[in-house]
Formats: structure tokens, sequence, C-alpha cells
């Protein structure tokens, strides 16, 4: 039921400004039980956990708006546009605006190719 919580808060709360501690206090853990069930059930860290789900969000707002990359950046959590841009290269292997411009698509996966495929 902790993961299943977490999984919910983060899915609400991910685009603010949350920390770790927010988070264990919203759910009703301390910071290090959220630490570890994270890792346990994801193999991710709170931040990596945090940071995927601004990033996939961000990746549904270059494919489909035309707001700038700072504007994304900051409805999707981000602070700062370069961290954002800096994590975003380092997942996708060129930066937002070049995914824009190539009007890129990442492949899909394998279960969704097979869905498309019936």
């Amino acid at each position: 039921p902790e993961w299943d919580r977490i999984c919910e808060a983060m899915h609400n709360l991910f685009k603010g400004d949350i920390t770790r501690e927010d988070m264990a206090e919203f759910v009703g853990v301390t910071p290090s039980q959220l630490s570890r069930i994270i890792l346990k059930n994801s193999g991710k860290s709170f931040r990596e956990m945090l940071n995927d789900h601004r990033l996939e969000y961000a990746l549904g707002l270059l494919r489909n708006s035309s707001w700038s990359v700072g504007e994304i950046a900051a409805s999707s959590g981000f602070s700062y546009t370069s961290y954002f841009i800096r994590l975003f290269r380092a997942r996708y292997g060129l930066s937002p605006e070049l995914f824009r411009k190539a009007r890129f698509t990442l492949p899909e996966s394998e279960n969704t190719q097979e869905e498309n495929s019936l």
C-alpha cells in the first residue's frame, strides 16, 4: 500500500517544488523509509524517480505544444532550464529543441508495438 501511495503522490506532485521530506510526510513514512521503498520497487532514488516523471511529462509537451523549452521546463517542475536540458539530453540523446525540430519520435516499447500490430 505504501508503494501505491508513493506512485499516486509522485503522479500528483511531480510538477511542484517537492522534496523527499515533503513526499515522505505526504505518504506517511519517514524520508529514509520512502527512499528504501522507492529503491526496492523501482531500482531508483527519489530524485531519479522524480526526474523520470518530469522528463516524461516534458516529452509530451514537446510533442504536443508550442511552448518554449523554458516554459516546458518550468511546467514540468524544473527550477532551472539548463538542468532540464542537461537531463533531457542525457536521457534522449539530443536537446529538447533538436528533439522538437527533428520531429523525432522515440521507439515505442515492445508491448506497444505488439499491441499496434494486432
